[in-house]
């Protein structure tokens, strides 16, 4: 059974690459859309609304985990050590440890959170060992990576002495950190779902294809509402004594489990919307629009506070804000992506960043 797993072959979805595009901008909106209400609008009739929002696109994280396992199990199967290695180090690295030392240095002039300003700090985050040690995380949303990166060591760590059929020791070492992840991160479900599915889809998706058409798309947008309206109503923290008395979020999970399977339906008109060229893009850039929208945010957000206290009219400074805030991220996401994030990529493994056709 194992093996025939090990050995079967799972093509990539390009509606996942734009799926991944759109929790790129869930995350980007929500942020956005909360930092307005806590800076500039908290008294708003709007802002219990603009706070559920924020819900909403900050379980653009929990759909990147989903995501990743998927991927990642994928990857995991079909490359050698040296490879797997070069190539998620080159795709992460450059452009996590630039926004590491930008924001060590920024708040190392500004003293805005002084107890991450020490030299420890920084080195516990650029090793990826900051859940481990209890460092908090520096660059905003660079909490994720550390566990994307984790999750990946492990998967590869686990599945690769089972593909070679030697060096056993490690696939037990690496059950053994899953277990340590599990029980201590419990977000981790997200990323072991996605596992499940790739397994699942590798022996039965032939068996999905037979469901009518119509019953696929049915169910698929329930279960898309379902997420949409679990994620919109509570941000939800992710530790086992919640969980065990909080069966929305075992729902949240099957829910968000259902639709991912039935993109991969034929029939899925869902699935063919997440492929749209602009999706495409979008996901093509969606590691650097998560690394890259605090900052860009955060001018466009204290441009608005200083004409706020300058006296300007409130309805200007909301236009000038969104304004401000989408061209300085388009711009910063442009620049990072295009002499960042591919530069470094092509030059550490004379390849380009991956571009499906559309």
């Amino acid at each position: 059974m194992l093996q025939s797993i090990l050995n079967s072959k799972s093509g990539f979805n390009n509606s996942l690459h734009g799926f991944r595009g759109i929790a790129a901008l869930m995350v980007y909106l929500g942020h956005s859309v909360n930092g307005y209400r806590e800076h500039l609008c908290s008294g708003c009739s709007a802002a219990p609304v603009m706070e559920q929002f924020y819900f909403l696109g900050a379980y653009g994280v929990e759909v990147f985990f989903f995501l990743s396992g998927y991927v990642i199990f994928s990857a995991s199967l079909k490359v050698d050590s040296k490879n797997f290695i070069t190539h998620r180090f080159w795709r992460i690295y450059p452009v996590f440890l630039l926004f590491t030392i930008l924001f060590f240095v920024l708040n190392h002039f500004l003293q805005k959170w002084p107890e991450k300003d020490s030299l420890m700090a920084l080195l516990a985050n650029i090793t990826f060992i900051d859940r481990f040690v209890d460092t908090k995380p520096l660059s905003p949303n660079a909490w994720s990576i550390t566990f994307e990166v984790w999750y990946y060591i492990m998967t590869f760590t686990l599945l690769r002495p089972l593909i070679v059929r030697k060096h056993y020791i490690l696939s037990f070492l690496a059950l053994g950190l899953w277990c340590y992840f599990i029980v201590k991160f419990p977000i981790t479900l997200y990323y072991i779902l996605g596992v499940l599915i790739n397994i699942g889809l590798r022996k039965y998706q032939s068996r999905l294809s037979y469901m009518p058409d119509f019953a696929a798309n049915i169910i698929q947008w329930l279960a898309l509402g379902l997420v949409i309206w679990l994620a919109f109503v509570d941000d939800y923290t992710y530790k086992w004594h919640v969980l065990v008395e909080s069966p929305e979020i075992w729902l949240l999970m099957l829910a968000l489990t259902t639709f991912m399977a039935f993109l991969f339906h034929p029939a899925s008109i869902i699935a063919r919307w997440l492929c749209a060229a602009p999706l495409m893009s979008l996901g093509t850039v969606s590691y650097t629009l998560y690394l890259a929208h605090p900052y860009s945010y955060l001018v466009a957000r204290m441009l608005s506070q200083k004409l706020v206290e300058a006296g300007m009219d409130f309805s200007l400074v909301t236009v000038i804000y969104i304004v401000t805030n989408i061209l300085l991220t388009v711009t910063l996401v442009v620049a990072v992506h295009n002499w960042v994030e591919k530069a470094c990529y092509k030059k550490g493994t004379g390849k380009d960043i991956y571009t499906p056709s559309v």
